[in-house]
């Protein structure tokens, strides 16, 4: 095989977006890291993919979520987002 070639049984699986929402407000953290977890900035009307609304390890009433092309950490709820759809779990 060369190096130019995509090999299936290394690829990873993508992850389940959970919901989709639309940002309502910019949330800038303080830090990029939140002991391991890089945060997400989140700025009004982006979108963002949840990932996961328990991550483990991350703090409590962190959610995991997708936006541009980054992935980390950002406060739950409906502070900072309102969902655009929710996909059935």
């Amino acid at each position: 095989m060369s190096d130019n070639e995509w090999d299936d049984e290394d690829a990873l699986p993508a992850p389940k977006v959970l919901m989709t929402c639309r940002v309502t407000k910019d949330y800038i953290p303080d830090t990029n890291k939140k002991g391991e977890w890089n945060t997400l900035t989140l700025l009004q009307d982006s979108i963002v993919y949840v990932l996961d609304k328990e991550p483990k390890g991350a703090p409590p009433g962190f959610w995991m979520g997708e936006s541009k092309e980054f992935c980390g950490i950002f406060p739950g709820g409906m502070t900072y987002i309102v969902p655009i759809n929710e996909n059935e779990a």
